[in-house]
């Protein structure tokens, strides 16, 4: 399990991805042994499509950016540990929702397996890196000072360059903390997904460059920029706004999705002008818009009325400046239309299903273009908007009510803000990931806006356990802003977040769901590492305790799981099931073993024996037991016992596949 993953990482270049990637999607481009790259061949198929290449370019280049490819390529050197109690309250047993203990890039590493190409929307508040909110390059180096300069060539000027950055607040730290987790939450992505970043003008500008390199310049959407509270103590200028980063995963397959969000006034405002005139239902408009200061809002656009509805006008000329110039006829005139400069919006095929469809607005006189309808109606969607506002006090305020008046969190994210942005998606059942949750606004959001659409989303939420205090000599202080959080017991943020969803559920109906799984992911000491290490030799009595230095109490967490527990779940997402996989036990002879899907049978325990593996393979060759995988855990097994188990799964009419792990 950690063994398995210590040696692959051993063996990981900063390329190993990449060729990993290559290997998959391109094997035919490999000669020989498969370590070999026919790159004539390869640009060979680029000149038959017209692909022009190119020698130059943008490139983001930082201190640490091998270091930081080289950690997309690795495997999670850590377990998962459930909070047996809590995931077992019958709100949380069937809940679709998680939350994470621990750090963020370990839980990517686990949830490529089991997650990969399943979430529709990330959505991110990664530190801003302003030297005011706390970062510094929190990750340690996996490699001591050898293994850096064999890796990566390294001269020792170069080693002391990287390692500069630990725990720094430079651009490079913040660069190389970033990479590696925007890569891997690329992977989760479907392809149609899309990731949504907020950021500060301290990093927006590598953002971007990282966000190129690594989603594709092509695949950049946005950048919205959120009006908020302005900042104290202005030079200048008083800045007031931040930015949401927008990037889709692949633009021709989001091109396919039918994004945007109804108006949450769409309803009030068709009912509204039920029952009147055209003419009286668009002088009611003007004035309910004024009335309600909603000029700027886009919803004032729509202040036409005709017999199909209330509806809004928009150019139908191209913006590309690369349409179509065909005469095309005004029926109102029976003449030909003034052909706009840049070309038509839309080939004549569409056109003529938009004047059936009665969608085009024609001029009275040939000096005047005419412009598309489109109806305000609740099949009719509206897309985000570039730039929008959203005070940051709201949700301030409404987190101190949340903990009866405490100010337990500081600079909480806006709920409506992140209300909006899913609503744009226009999908009801989206699966959710924010692997920097904070205080958890991403799940009250998600939980709101369930019950105000009847949606069924689910999230996947991560939060560090950073401490709210520091220990000096005269005992334990709470850190600066976190001086309520540390009074009120809380002793790291993941705390807050967990209790932030337990009690923003109560403000919601028992409809939607509620609950969520909890899970620790730990890594394990330096004691338990070198008793791996020293595995070999040890005696057999002290097998159980490869099987106990996983459970809850050695890895200090509150939780009541035993080894086992943390065994089995780490093993489940290795092995593509989810979190809500039904797990059985079967048994052998009084052995204890865990079948899931009746496709993998797991042995955990020790007390394995020559009887069990008999009893084994007669349950499997009568089909009273039915897997494809046996998976052991070889600290539990001596050489004997899987030998001999090994020999008699041989003897089966139908295969099936021991593997063996550590």
């Amino acid at each position: 399990m950690i063994k398995n993953n210590m040696i692959f990482n051993e063996n990981i270049e900063p390329n190993s991805e990449f060729i990993s990637k290559l290997k998959k999607f391109f094997p035919e481009y490999f000669v020989g042994n498969g370590d070999d790259f026919d790159l004539n061949k390869f640009k060979n198929e680029l000149e038959k499509n017209n692909v022009n290449e190119i020698n130059e370019g943008q490139n983001l280049n930082f201190i640490g950016k091998n270091y930081s490819k080289k950690q997309v390529g690795m495997k999670p050197e850590s377990v998962i540990v459930p909070n047996k109690a809590h995931n077992k309250i019958d709100e949380n047993k069937k809940s679709e929702n998680l939350l994470f203990t621990g750090d963020n890039l370990e839980v990517l590493r686990h949830l490529q397996n089991s997650y990969q190409s399943s979430i529709d929307c990330i959505y991110i508040d990664p530190p801003y890196n302003t030297g005011k909110d706390g970062f510094a390059y929190p990750d340690k180096f996996e490699f001591d000072d050898e293994e850096l300069r064999s890796m990566f060539g390294l001269s020792d000027e170069e080693l002391l360059k990287i390692k500069s950055i630990l725990g720094k607040a430079t651009h490079s730290s913040w660069l190389t903390f970033m990479y590696p987790r925007i890569s891997l939450a690329k992977k989760l992505l479907n392809d149609s997904g899309v990731i949504m970043i907020s950021i500060d003008d301290n990093e927006q500008a590598n953002l971007r460059l990282m966000m190129d390199e690594v989603f594709g310049e092509s695949n950049f959407i946005a950048e919205i920029i959120v009006d908020a509270t302005p900042k104290n103590d202005p030079l200048l200028v008083a800045t007031s706004h931040e930015y949401v980063c927008v990037y889709v995963k692949n633009i021709n397959e989001a091109r396919n999705e039918e994004w945007g969000e109804v108006h949450p006034l769409n309803k009030k405002i068709n009912q509204m002008v039920k029952g009147l005139s055209n003419s009286e239902a668009e002088i009611k408009l003007r004035e309910f818009y004024k009335k309600e200061g909603l000029n700027n809002d886009n919803i004032s656009n729509y202040k036409k009325v005709d017999d199909y509805g209330i509806y809004r006008t928009g150019p139908l000329d191209d913006p590309q400046s690369k349409g179509p110039k065909d005469q095309r006829i005004n029926p109102k005139t029976g003449k030909y239309l003034k052909v706009p400069t840049r070309g038509w919006s839309t080939n004549l095929s569409t056109w003529n299903e938009w004047v059936e469809k009665k969608l085009i607005e024609f001029p009275t006189s040939e000096d005047k273009l005419p412009s598309k309808k489109t109806y305000l109606d609740n099949n009719k969607l509206e897309v985000g908007r570039s730039v929008i506002k959203f005070q940051s006090r709201k949700s301030t305020n409404h987190l101190r009510k949340l903990f009866d008046g405490k100010d337990i969190f500081k600079n909480p994210k806006s709920i409506d803000l992140i209300k909006y942005l899913l609503r744009i998606l226009n999908n009801k059942e989206a699966k959710v990931l924010d692997f920097f949750a904070g205080s958890g606004t991403t799940a009250e959001a998600i939980m709101q806006l369930n019950e105000e659409d009847n949606g069924k989303r689910n999230y996947i939420l991560v939060q560090l356990d950073e401490k709210v205090y520091y220990e000096d000599e005269d005992g334990l202080k709470a850190k600066k802003g976190n001086e309520t959080a540390f009074e009120l017991g809380y002793k790291s943020i993941d705390q807050i977040t967990f209790e932030r969803i337990k009690r923003a559920s109560n403000l919601v109906n028992d409809k939607i769901d509620t609950g969520f799984k909890h899970y620790f992911v730990k890594k394990i000491d330096n004691k338990n590492i070198e008793k791996i290490n020293d595995f070999e030799n040890l005696e057999l009595d002290l097998f159980d305790n490869m099987i106990d230095m996983f459970s809850a109490d050695n890895l200090k967490v509150p939780s009541t799981a035993n080894g086992e527990d943390t065994i089995i779940t780490t093993w489940q997402i290795l092995d593509s099931y989810n979190f809500n996989t039904p797990i059985n036990n079967i048994d052998i002879l009084n052995y204890k073993a865990i079948n899931i899907e009746g496709e993998r049978l797991y042995l955990i325990l020790s007390g394995w024996s020559s009887k069990h593996t008999k009893e084994l393979v007669n349950k499997l060759g009568e089909g009273q037991l039915i897997v494809q995988n046996i998976i052991l855990y070889g600290y539990s097994f001596g050489l004997e016992e899987t030998r001999e188990l090994e020999i008699a799964l041989k003897q089966l009419n139908k295969k099936v596949n021991l593997i063996k792990r550590f």
